[in-house]
C-alpha cells in the first residue's frame, strides 16, 4: 500500500460521516477554505494520517472524527471552531498538544481521551459546559491551562480524569489566569 494524499476540492462545505473511515494508507489531507463541518468518524482509523490542515472556516468537528488516528502529531484547531464532538481525537497516540480555541462552546466527553503522548492542553476562555473525562487516559499530560476566569462546569459533575487515575492529578499542573 502506498501513502495517499487526499485533496478535497473547493466548494465542499462538509466532509460526510465516515468519508475516509479506515483508510490506513491516508497520510495527509488538504481541506479547502469553505469546509465548515467534519462529520462523524470521517477520518477515524486513518492510522497513518500525520498531517491535517484544518481550514479557518471550520466550525464543527463531529464525534470520533479523528479517533484512532495514531500517527496524527498536530491538530491546529481554527479560531472559529464552535463544537468538538465526543471522542473526536480519542487514541491519537502521537498528539503531543491540544489548544482548544475560545470560540468552542461545546467540548464533548472523552474528546482527547487516551492520547498517551499528550503533554500540554489548553481549555477555552469561556464558561461553557465541558464534557466528562475529556483527558481520561492521557498518562503524560503535564500541563493543563484553563483560560477562563470562571471555572467551567463539567457534564455529569465529572472530572478531567477517570476516578482510578488519581495519580495523574499529582503530575499535571493546572494553570489559570491570575484573576
Amino acid at each position: 500500500e502506498t501513502d495517499t494524499v487526499a485533496v478535497v476540492p473547493r466548494g465542499v462545505k462538509e466532509i460526510p460521516d465516515h468519508a475516509f473511515y479506515g483508510l490506513s494508507s491516508l497520510r495527509r489531507v488538504e481541506l479547502p477554505e469553505g469546509v465548515e463541518k467534519i462529520g462523524r468518524s470521517a477520518f477515524a482509523w486513518c492510522d497513518s494520517l500525520r498531517e491535517m490542515r484544518l481550514p479557518a472556516s471550520l466550525t464543527d468537528i463531529g464525534a470520533h472524527a479523528f479517533a484512532y488516528c495514531e500517527a496524527l502529531e498536530r491538530a491546529h484547531l481554527p479560531s472559529r471552531l464552535r463544537h468538538i464532538g465526543n471522542n473526536a481525537f480519542s487514541r491519537c497516540l502521537s498528539l503531543t498538544s491540544a489548544e482548544v480555541p475560545a470560540s468552542v462552546t461545546e467540548l464533548e466527553s472523552y474528546a482527547f481521551s487516551d492520547c498517551v503522548s499528550l503533554e500540554r492542553a489548553t481549555l477555552p476562555a469561556n464558561k461553557s459546559l465541558l464534557g466528562e473525562l475529556i483527558f481520561s487516559g492521557c498518562v503524560n499530560l503535564r500541563e493543563l491551562r484553563c483560560m477562563s476566569t470562571v471555572p467551567p462546569p463539567f457534564d455529569c459533575a465529572s472530572f478531567i480524569f477517570e476516578p482510578d487515575e488519581t495519580g495523574l492529578y499529582r503530575q499535571c499542573v493546572l494553570m489559570v489566569p491570575a484573576s
